[in-house]
Parts: structure tokens; sequence; C-alpha cells
């Protein structure tokens, strides 16, 4: 049984007759029968009898309401399925479109399916994939390879800068060693003038006058040495003692004063080995390579030198009065006795190369030249220094250890080495000559200051008399003056003569202490010091 259709309504548009066609069986235009008028469908249609419902009424239609002219706006594709319906071919035209679904998905799938298989890419398009993954490897790596080249040129960079700093430091090094060289040869030029100007003086009387401008000129020429010259003892000494051999026969004097002079700027005294009590050799060789030593070896040191230049020398051993020593306990020491032109004196490289400062202890020690132990008098340095050897004290009636205990160590009289700033102001003769006429007590007290002090005309007794009148003359550094202070309150400047000394003149009408005193211009340190004190009394302490 076949089965039931649905059947759609059409209206007269004129008459309002009605007609009934079966669904989507219709003829595109349909007109009505009795007044020809166009009929257009119902939106409700009839459900057809026998379909499992009694009832019948209308069902919405699933075509589009035709437009107010009466035609049925139909796709062309839904107006060719309607032709083939009006044939009753609705069975084939369903099959074709199962048929064209199914190929189209089939299609569809395959064309998926190829897309994307990797091995049926396209040839184009796996070249440009290859250009980008090559474009990508190449930047990579040229990243990398510039990074490297910074990198090993920023060390390349560091290794030129650090090659170049050496280089300028050895430059800088040449510069400052050849302009060294250049000063110590303008200065040797210099010495070899001035020997020339004294070659008519006799080399003996050179004597203990320390601020003759020839010895000044070998004390420079002494300082001047480099690295060259100091390479061993026999060169140093070479060196030192050339311009003693200017003179013919040579002026051993000169020679030994440079040797003295460089010893006491060079050698450090090694204060560790004294107060750890540490031994340590005292070997020539070993004392000039490390530039430092205890007494012995600083005068085994001069005795070195001075056999390289064949001048007599002597290494004495003693005991001597040192004021940081508790108890006045007598300690070893070692100095020289050197023969100069036949005569023999004595010397001190280990005190003439330091000066103890105002605390009474060997660590405050202060290193700088003292002339006083150059050369010193015997009578002079009997009062500190005494050796076993009577030949070796160099005096016309020798001492006993015995009386060297007894007597006090002037030198070292009032706290302080009070007398010897005076001693490297004066010539050493002019002091000796005075303390055996009259007594090392009578000396003026006088201290140390803050620059040399050339002494070139002032008493010598401590006691200044009433009604008397005293002449000094003194020569100074260029930034430094001179005053006379007398009592606690007059003060009378020192006035500058034609070549540069301070000089003054005084006469006291009552005993009062007088005062020399040294004053810095540029303030550098803080003020005055005093040089002299005369009329000097010693204040009871309760």
């Amino acid at each position: 049984m076949a089965a039931p259709q649905s059947r759609l309504i059409f209206i007269c548009s004129k008459c309002g007759g009605k007609k009934s066609y079966p669904f989507r069986l219709f003829p595109s235009q349909i007109k009505c029968d009795e007044c020809g008028g166009v009929m257009n469908p119902e939106t409700q249609a009839e459900k057809p009898l026998g379909a499992g419902n009694s009832q019948s009424g209308p069902i919405k239609s699933p075509l589009p309401l035709p437009a107010k002219n009466g035609n049925l706006p139909l796709l062309p594709s839904a107006m060719m399925f309607q032709k083939v319906l009006e044939k009753n071919n609705f069975a084939i035209v369903a099959g074709v479109m199962l048929v064209g679904f199914g190929v189209c998905m089939v299609g569809i799938m395959v064309f998926v399916g190829i897309v994307n298989r990797p091995d049926n890419k396209q040839p184009g398009n796996q070249a440009e994939e290859k250009n980008i993954i090559d474009k990508i490897r190449i930047e990579s790596e040229r990243s990398a390879l510039a990074k490297a080249r910074k990198t090993k040129n920023d060390e390349i960079e560091r290794i030129a800068m650090v090659e170049a700093e050496k280089r300028a430091e050895s430059n800088r090094k040449v510069i400052v060693e050849k302009e060294k060289t250049e000063k110590a040869e303008s200065k040797r030029k210099e010495i070899e003038e001035k020997a020339k100007e004294a070659q008519g003086k006799n080399p003996k009387n050179y004597g203990y006058d320390r601020f003759d401008p020839i010895v000044e000129l070998v004390d420079n020429h002494a300082f001047s040495a480099t690295k060259e010259h100091e390479k061993d003892i026999e060169t140093l000494a070479s060196y030192l003692g050339v311009f003693g051999k200017k003179y013919s026969p040579a002026n051993e004097y000169l020679q030994v004063r440079a040797i003295y002079s460089w010893i006491t700027h060079n050698i450090k005294y090694d204060l560790a080995a004294l107060v750890d009590g540490v031994t340590r050799e005292n070997d020539a060789v070993q004392v000039f390579k490390s530039r430092k030593a205890v007494c012995h070896g600083q005068a085994v040191l001069f005795k070195a030198f001075c056999d390289e230049l064949k001048i007599k020398c002597h290494v004495v051993n003693g005991p001597v009065k040192q004021r940081f020593i508790e108890d006045g306990k007598l300690v070893e020491h070692a100095w020289n006795a050197v023969e100069i032109h036949g005569k023999r004196h004595l010397l001190d490289c280990t005190w003439g190369c330091m000066v103890d400062n105002e605390k009474n202890a060997v660590n405050f020690r202060k290193y700088s030249t003292n002339d006083f132990y150059f050369l010193t008098p015997p009578e002079l340095l009997i009062l500190n220094h005494f050796t076993r050897d009577p030949d070796w004290q160099l005096l016309k009636t020798p001492k006993t250890l015995e009386q060297f205990v007894k007597e006090p160590n002037y030198l070292d009289k009032n706290n302080g080495w009070n007398n010897e700033p005076l001693m490297n102001g004066v010539p050493l003769g002019v002091i000796a000559d005075f303390v055996q006429k009259n007594s090392i007590d009578d000396l003026v007290l006088t201290y140390s200051v803050f620059c040399p002090i050339q002494v070139l005309e002032m008493p010598l007794y401590g006691k200044l008399e009433i009604n008397r009148k005293y002449k000094f003359a003194f020569k100074v550094p260029a930034n430094f003056r001179m005053d006379v202070k007398m009592g606690e309150s007059i003060s009378q400047p020192m006035i500058k003569d034609k070549e540069g000394n301070y000089v003054a003149e005084i006469s006291l009408d009552k005993v009062a202490p007088v005062r020399i005193v040294l004053w810095d211009k540029e303030n550098k340190f803080k003020g005055s010091s005093t040089f002299a004190f005369y009329n000097y009394v010693e204040k009871d302490s309760d």
C-alpha cells in the first residue's frame, strides 16, 4: 500500500475558490477554473486521511510564501528538483543526492589526507620550508660566530691594554732612570769643576770642616748612585771613590766621606733583630743585599768598602752608653777606626744614621744622618763609646772601664741628645778644643730642630754675662728664619746680611734665659723650635 501524500490547498485571489494538489506536485502557476484568477497556496495544508491520525487539519508548508504578485520565489536548483518531482522521479533524485554527498565527503577526506601527508607535500612548499630552516640556522651560526668574535676581540683588547700598560710602566721606569742618570752625570760634572778649583788645597786640612762645599758635593755624589752602580760592593766602591781619585795622591778623606754618606742613607738598623734577640749573619755581602743590619754588620760593610779602595780600616768593639737602656746598663756595640792620610780617626755608621726622638724607646728611632759620628774626636766619642783595647781609644791617656762607667754620659744630659745638634753645626775640632780647655758641662744646651743649622758664630759657653756683647750668625734653609728671645717677653728678630745669613748682636742688663729660636715661615712644622738655650737653670722637682 502506497504511503498517503500530503496535499496543499490553493485559494483564488479573485473568487476565493479552492483547489487541492499533492505536496510538491503542483505546477509552477495555478489558475482558478471558475474565474481564471491566480491561485495562491494557503499557509496551512490538509493532512491526508489514513495517516494514522483521524483528525484532519492544516499543516505548515515547508515552502516560502509567494510574493504579492502570486509568483513563488524558487531557486534554480529547487525548480530543477520540482520538475523532476512533477515527473514522479523523487527516488532517483534522492539517490543522486546521496551519491553526490558521499562523493563529496570522500573527496574532502582524500584531499585532507593528501595535504597532511609529509611525503606528499608539494615541492615548492618543501623548498620554501627548507629555505626558512636554512636561514634560521645560518642566522644562528652568524650570531654565535659574531659573539665568539666579540669575545675574542674583547680578550685581545684586554691583553693589548695590559701589554700597553706594561710598556708604559717600563718606559716610565726607563725615563725616570734616565733622568736620574742625567742628574747624577750633571752633578758629577759639577763636582769635577769644583774639584779642579780645589786642586790647590791640601786634602789633609779638610779635617772636621763638614760644611766645606766640596764635602756637600761628595754627599750628593754618594746619594746619586744608580742600580748599575749598586750592582755589587766592588762596583759601588769604585763609584764612591771616583771623586777622591781626582786628586794625586787620592783624597782618602773624601772617599771615606762618600762611603759614610752612602751607608747612613741606605742601610737601616735591624730593629727586629735587636728587639727579638735574633742573631743574623753579619757578612758584608749579605748586609749589602738586604740593606739592613745591626751595628756589627754595618761596621763590617764599611770595612769592605775601604778594603776595595785600599784604605786601612778596623772594626772596633766595646760597650756603649745608651739612654734607652734601663738602669744605665752597658751594651756591646761596634764601630770603625779608619786611617786617612796616615792619621787614625773614629766613626760610627750605626749611630750616624739614627736620631732618637722624644720617646724613650728603641722602636721609635728615626733614621737621618747624624754627622756627629763622622770622624768624631776621640775626646768626645769616649763619653759614650768605650773599647777595652786602649790603642783604639786614640787618646793620649786611655781610660779604664771603671772610669768610663763612673763618668756621666754628657751627651745624654737632660734626657736628650742635647749636645749633638750643636756639634752638628760647629766644626768638631772647635768643640774638642773647648771640651779640653773647659768642661762639657760648660757647653750651651742645644736641641734637635726642623732643619740643619750651620753655626757661623755663637758663644759655646752656656752662661752669658751681664753688660757684654755677644754675636750670633747662622745659615739656615730659605724657608726658615731665626730670632733671639731674652727672658719671657723680649724677642729680637735676627736680620739677614748680604750673604743671606741670619745675624744678631745682644747685650744683657740682667741675668735672664736666652733662647735662639728657629721659625718655619711656611708653618709646616707648626710654629717655632728652640735651638740653643743659655743661662739654663734646672728647676728642682718636689
